[in-house]
């Protein structure tokens, strides 16, 4: 709030159309002309006071007074007044999500209205303090000054969502005391907090949008939905090399499409298009997906393994396309007896299996213990399990699963980003290579595994998502990534690995090191970003604008009394008795 806003100020100019309304509210006698005074005969000769209202000039005198009167105003306000680049911040928070860029043919976007607007608001509180946030999936801060700003650094409208709730919360906690503008394409959907203003130039508009693709190895599935209140007729087109499909769409329905993946398709990608006449947000119509393939582990014995265990092993791991035999080349796991590993061995993941020295192994009733929340033991079941181990056998590592006082299966995460698994099991005293648990334990074990590859552990993501990129061996300096717009970013490394949030749709490219140059495709499909029939428009200032009473004044009082007393002496000694105009 400025110091011309105050009640003091504005109470106080009040003074000037009463002093006006003194000069032009005069009482005057009406004139009469007679020839000589003794031909006079009205028997009253008083005034009539105020019989008529008469606009006249005022004389110099009222300018002086006036004056006179706003300098004592002045100096009663300026101990409310600021300079502007002393005012609390403002806080401009923009919707960056795709719905923004909704538009009627040949009509505005609520992103070009809200940029219109914003842009006055700008214009109007320079030189202050302006804090520019981009309010997508995670709200994000553009820029925190005072310098002009251009509108397109927010970035593109095309979040998925936008975390509007999230991104006054950040202003609140860069500036506690920030006026805060919010500009988007609907109505709040929270209470709006003291001091938030927000904008909204939205239209309801029927929209159709693709709301979920997804890519196996070997076919697509599409989602597409009718987000409007009448049919739609729409084409369906997967590139490269397909014709594309036409149906239609009752209002709120939604379509599964599912096309086998032609080799092309599973060489270089798959790009899906949804075409509809007169859509209003093109952004949701269209995803690209790249090919969903991982190698399968590379698995080799040890030579001192016991045949009866590589007999186990063998049968588990050779029906599991997760897992490929490697014994001329470099194995990601090696299954081993305890012991030290030999050559390439110190580079894999390894599964030491403790096979009980004959007469140690011990079948009991107790029940298994399994560790809760783990990945490795998701989905084990243990209905009708036969498990002999040696109870005194000691393993290392984090427990995973326990019979009593009988450790029989633990995990060793090493600080290169390896994993060491034991295995305390007799093989002819058990039942496991013959039950549900021992398929499901490798499948979880080659997802993690594979997690641990150089690069990303998919090729395709939504927008918001967290990325983990795993670093090659040598670890590199630095991760770089490469965004859909040709922006370079540079990732740091925490125990080889680095993280970022993609919000942009597009193909990124990474170089994590030696070998380890990889592409993920980013979508930004949601169906309830796609549904444009909550847009509207809304316009609310702020209830009460945020306390200013900590921030520097202007302190002009005394200036303004001197200037007033000076002046109050001119129009004694210009205007005084007998002078008077």
């Amino acid at each position: 709030m400025t110091g011309l806003e105050e009640s003091v100020f504005l109470g106080g100019l009040a003074a000037l159309p009463l002093l006006l309304a003194l000069y032009f509210w005069r009482r005057r006698s009406r004139p009469r002309e007679v020839g000589a005074l003794f031909l006079w005969d009205e028997p009253v000769n008083a005034a009539r006071s105020g019989a008529r209202f008469e606009l006249h000039l005022p004389p110099a005198s009222f300018f002086l007074e006036a004056l006179i009167v706003l300098l004592l105003v002045l100096a009663a306000a300026s101990p409310f007044l600021m300079r502007k680049s002393s005012y609390p911040p403002l806080a401009l928070i923009v919707d960056v999500s795709c719905s923004m860029d909704a538009a009627p043919p040949g009509g505005k976007s609520p992103r070009r209205a809200g940029e219109e607007y914003a842009e006055k608001i700008l214009k109007r509180v320079s030189p202050r303090r302006v804090i520019r946030i981009a309010a997508g999936v995670t709200p994000r801060l553009i820029a925190d000054d005072a310098e002009a700003f251009p509108f397109d650094s927010f970035g593109k409208s095309s979040a998925r969502a936008s975390d509007l709730a999230g991104a006054v919360a950040l202003a609140k906690t860069l500036a506690k005391h920030a006026e805060i503008l919010v500009v988007t394409d609907h109505a709040p959907e929270f209470p709006l907090p003291d001091g938030v203003s927000w904008f909204s130039a939205g239209k309801k508009l029927g929209n159709t949008a693709l709301v979920n693709v997804r890519c196996t190895e070997e076919q697509l599935l599409a989602e597409s939905m009718n987000l409007s209140g009448e049919s739609r007729r729409v084409r369906l087109v997967p590139e490269p090399g397909t014709p594309g499909e036409f149906f239609t769409l009752a209002p709120g329905e939604r379509h599964k499409t599912v096309i086998p993946l032609s080799p092309a398709m599973r060489v270089k990608g798959v790009s899906v298009l949804l075409e509809c006449d007169g859509d209003p947000l093109p952004a949701d119509n269209r995803a690209v997906l790249l090919p969903e393939t991982r190698p399968p582990l590379k698995w080799n014995f040890s030579p001192a393994l016991p045949e009866e265990a590589k007999r186990d092993l063998r049968k588990v791991l050779s029906a599991n396309p997760a897992f490929s035999s490697a014994p001329s080349s470099a194995p990601e796991l090696v299954l081993s007896p305890p012991g030290r590993r030999r050559g390439a061995d110190k580079k894999a993941h390894c599964l030491f299996w403790h096979i009980p020295e004959p007469g140690k192994a011990v079948v009991t009733n107790e029940p298994l213990s399994i560790l809760a929340g783990d990945e490795l033991t998701r989905g084990l079941s243990v209905q009708d399990l036969r498990w002999g181990a040696d109870p005194a056998l000691m393993l290392p590592g984090r427990v995973l699963i326990r019979q009593g006082r009988s450790v029989l299966l633990s995990i060793v995460s090493r600080a290169d980003g390896k994993h060491e698994l034991h295995l305390n099991l007799d093989p002819a005293k058990s039942n496991l290579a013959r039950r549900p648990f021992w398929p499901v334990f490798f499948w979880n074990l080659a997802s993690i595994l594979r997690r641990e590859r150089p690069g990303t552990e998919y090729a395709n993501y939504r927008a918001g998502a967290t990325v983990r990129v795993r670093a090659s061996d040598p670890v590199p300096a630095q991760i770089r990534v490469t965004h859909p717009g040709g922006k370079t970013e540079t990732l740091p490394l925490v125990r080889r690995s680095a993280f970022f949030i993609p919000e942009a749709p597009g193909i990124y490219r990474i170089d994590a090191g030696k070998g380890a140059r990889c592409e993920i495709a980013v979508t930004n499909l949601d169906a309830d970003e796609s549904d444009l029939r909550m847009a509207k428009p809304f316009r609310k200032s702020a209830t009460r604008l945020p306390d200013t009473s900590s921030f520097p004044r202007l302190h002009l009082t005394f200036v303004f009394l001197l200037a007033a007393l000076a002046l109050l002496m001119l129009h004694q000694s210009l205007y005084g008795k007998g002078k008077r105009a």
